[in-house]
């Protein structure tokens, strides 16, 4: 359990899930344990728990990477077709393609 009545700062380029109604003992460490077996391998630094003991419940926030959602998602639809043709999800070339510094694309630098 944390002794931080603040919540741990996730990183703010991944999604965000949350997890409600968790049994008050879960920590960031069980959470994560939890994740591995059902093949989500997150680090520690992307998942964040908190406890409620006056609710007798935890809650989690975790931070997932934009492609694992997108990975995730192709997990779930397992080559199923619409109009004949698979479907896949992907993210978009820019967020897949990060710059540093935040500078946009060659092709539109002044």
């Amino acid at each position: 359990m944390s002794d931080s009545p603040t919540e741990k700062l996730l990183p703010s380029h991944a999604q965000w899930l949350f997890f409600g109604k968790l049994p008050l003992e879960t920590t960031d460490e069980s959470f994560r344990q939890f994740l591995l077996t059902i093949g989500i391998d997150l680090l520690l630094s992307h998942i964040s728990v908190r406890q409620y003991p006056a609710i007798n419940c935890a809650n989690a926030k975790i931070a997932i990477p934009r492609q694992m959602v997108a990975d995730l998602m192709n997990w779930v639809v397992n080559g199923a077709q619409l109009g004949g043709r698979e479907v896949s999800a992907r993210i978009p070339i820019a967020e897949s393609q990060r710059r540093p510094n935040n500078l946009p694309p060659r092709e539109n630098r002044a």
